[in-house]
Parts: C-alpha cells; sequence; structure tokens
C-alpha cells in the first residue's frame, strides 16, 4: 500500500506564500506611506491658506494683527489665534510671526510619525506660501 496523504499544505508551501506576501509588502507599503505624507502636506499647506485668510481679516476689520498664542501638548506644538470677536482657531503646528510683522508668519507642522519629520511652510504678507521639507 502506498502512503495515504492528509490534506492540508506542507512547510514548502506555506513559506513560499510567506515570501511572496512579504515581496508584496516592501513594495506596497513605501508608496502607501509617501501617499500619506502628501496628504499630510497638503493639510499643511491648506493650514497655511487658512491661517493667512483668518490674519488678513482680522487687520482688514480692526487694524491690528492676531498674535498667535503657543502650547506644547505632548512634546507637540498647537498654535491658537483669538479673534476680537472670541473666535478661536487652533491649528497642530508652530506658527511664528515674522519681525517687523507685516502678515508674514511661518507655519511648521510634524507631517510623520516622528517629531522630526516637519514641514515648514512660509507665507508672505500677500499670500503667497512656499514649502520646505526638512
Amino acid at each position: 500500500m502506498g502512503r495515504k496523504r492528509t490534506k492540508g499544505f506542507t512547510i514548502v508551501e506555506l513559506i513560499i506564500v510567506i515570501a511572496i506576501i512579504a515581496i508584496l509588502a516592501t513594495v506596497i507599503l513605501p508608496k502607501y506611506f509617501k501617499l500619506t505624507d502628501g496628504a499630510r502636506e497638503s493639510v499643511a499647506l491648506s493650514d497655511t491658506k487658512s491661517i493667512w485668510v483668518i490674519i488678513q481679516s482680522e487687520y482688514s476689520q480692526y487694524g491690528n494683527w492676531p498674535v498667535p498664542t503657543i502650547q506644547d501638548i505632548n512634546g507637540n506644538s498647537q498654535s491658537t489665534i483669538t479673534l476680537h470677536d472670541g473666535t478661536v482657531y487652533t491649528f497642530n503646528g508652530l506658527i511664528t510671526l515674522k519681525t517687523p510683522y507685516d502678515g508674514s508668519f511661518t507655519y511648521k507642522k510634524s507631517i510623520g510619525t516622528e517629531n522630526n519629520n516637519l514641514i515648514t511652510v512660509e507665507c508672505d504678507g500677500l499670500g503667497n506660501v512656499t514649502e520646505d521639507n526638512n
């Protein structure tokens, strides 16, 4: 009589499947993280444009530049802009006003899982935005 075959996978088949999954992961995961970092960069640019609109609107209505307050929450900077009417805007990043102040500022925001992965966005007094990835 011959050897009776049992149902199931051999160890060689399982190793081949695991190797294929590992190869696919090494190809797909870097693309995924690149897409998510790109999305975070877009959010930082959008935040910068929003900050500029808020600051310019407050200046045009009241003649004063709003000054953001900075908080450190668990190692992450959070900037808050409070307007004359009491409206509060909060951004997860560091807003630094340029001196002398003419409506221009720098906005630094973490775009990765680690704090050292920052995007720095410069905004001039006319609302022109430029980015610099560190």
